[in-house]
């Protein structure tokens, strides 16, 4: 009696101890949603941050991917973080400027100009205006890192003609959207909206003479732009952040301290690892650029100079208006638009990122 006791005991403790080896495996299951594809850089600086959460918490997670829109489109996935249904969204806050008009500052050109510092100086941002905050606790959300690659912006290409005079940009049709339309507007350039898809084909076939807002990796690693394209013309409008990592902030909030420390720490990690994907990205996307022939350049300066008074002016007024008619004062809105340029060039002096045009003249020279 005595042995069979003993035997159950020992089956008792072994189902015990794999009962909580399963449990401690995979103890929360987590959703990460991004409309964007797999393969996107995105999608990678995610499953980067999974891999070092988990290795920090013992692998207690287990996560579920959706991309390409199988869980909520690109005007969904703020929403589906609200309630729950996802428990990290990549988002595109453009396409949610009823939600996020303050923070839609990161969308303006001529503010932040280095993929380094754009982030940092939004974090810093963020952290000394509540408004900013507020904008995501509205949407159960809290923030977790603004991608370094940017969604918005980039270089003026044409199939042709490089564009060396404001005369020349004016009655082209190009394609822009949102605040970038109003940009390309003060520069004399007529605007045409086309999705994302229609890009290519639009531009092939002549309905836009030019693209514009679409960032410089982009046009060559997704869109392959330098097949059509000859010259890509830096108007030096800059590097917004517009791409961000989002959390459900009740899920966040309902862990214990050590697992929290552990997500923001392992979000520290993705950040960098974001920005070693980024400059990657920037190599690969040069060295196809210079094999296809086409070429990168900046008209003179006194263009540039012209282009971002007329650019600024535009698209700022415009930002500001539309945190006006979200509730906000003009006073909050001006502050926050001083601050995070104030704050994009104190990180730009402390950056070491190489330009695409200092990056050329590398590669040229060896």
């Amino acid at each position: 009696m005595l042995k069979k006791n003993l035997l159950i005991f020992t089956v008792m403790v072994f189902v015990l101890i794999f009962a909580v080896g399963v449990v401690n495996a995979a103890e929360y299951t987590l959703v990460f949603s991004n409309y964007a594809s797999e393969m996107d850089k995105t999608s990678k600086t995610f499953r980067y941050f999974a891999e070092r959460l988990n290795e920090k918490t013992g692998d207690i997670f287990k996560f579920r991917y959706f991309y390409s829109g199988n869980m909520g489109g690109p005007t969904e996935i703020a929403h589906l973080v609200d309630k729950g249904t996802i428990d990290f969204g990549m988002l595109y806050i453009n396409y949610y400027p009823a939600e996020f008009p303050l923070n839609l500052v990161k969308s303006t050109p001529f503010t932040g100009f280095k993929p380094d510092s754009i982030a940092k100086a939004y974090d810093q941002l963020k952290e000394e205006f509540p408004e900013i905050r507020a904008e995501y606790d509205a949407l159960n959300a809290k923030h977790l890192l603004t991608y370094a690659s940017s969604a918005t912006l980039g270089p003026v290409i044409t199939k042709n003609e490089k564009l060396m005079s404001l005369d020349d940009l004016k009655g082209l049709r190009v394609r822009a959207a949102g605040r970038d339309a109003v940009t390309v507007a003060s520069w004399g350039m007529v605007p045409v909206k086309l999705a994302w898809p229609e890009i290519y084909e639009g531009f092939v076939r002549g309905v836009v003479d030019a693209v514009y807002g679409v960032d410089f990796n982009t046009t060559l690693l997704d869109l392959n732009l330098e097949q059509e394209a000859d010259y890509f013309m830096n108007p030096g409008s800059g590097t917004p952040g517009t791409l961000d990592l989002i959390m459900n902030k009740d899920k966040y909030e309902s862990f214990p301290p050590d697992i929290q420390k552990a997500i923001d720490e392992a979000v520290e990690e993705a950040k960098a690892y974001d920005l070693k994907l980024r400059a990657e990205n920037q190599t690969k996307a040069i060295n196809k650029l210079l094999e296809a022939g086409a070429v990168y350049y900046s008209p003179p300066q006194t263009v540039l100079d012209k282009l971002k008074s007329l650019g600024s002016t535009s698209a700022y007024k415009s930002w500001v208006n539309d945190c006006v008619k979200a509730g906000y004062s003009k006073e909050l809105a001006q502050e926050i638009l001083d601050r995070y340029i104030e704050l994009n060039k104190q990180f730009d002096q402390e950056s070491n990122w190489k330009s695409i045009e200092t990056e050329i003249e590398e590669i040229q020279a060896n």
